[in-house]
């Protein structure tokens, strides 16, 4: 979120994005409480050898590693809320 606001009041947010992780020839996976969905508290993709491994702490639910031979990142602008300027939101 930024300090500036558009016409109508609104703060305008332009750091959000929807992130994409896609993994090509998994060759490991290793996960601990699979069972519930995670909020990724670290994330860290490193090479290893011809591999990469992401790996990832939570705060809540899964967290693990997974080594591949192929990681890609992709970004996409997302719309998100509005939130209006309020006394409470000071600019």
């Amino acid at each position: 979120m930024t300090a500036q606001v558009d016409d109508q009041g609104y703060f305008i947010l332009d750091r959000h994005v929807v992130v994409t992780l896609t993994l090509e020839s998994i060759s490991e996976i290793s996960l601990s409480d699979f069972h519930l969905p995670g909020i990724i508290g670290d994330l860290v993709v490193v090479r290893s050898g011809d591999e990469f491994r992401v790996e990832w702490d939570a705060s809540y639910g899964v967290a693990g590693r997974i080594a591949a031979a192929r990681v890609r990142f992709d970004f996409e602008a997302c719309p998100v809320e509005r939130t209006p300027l309020t006394a409470t939101h000071p600019v």
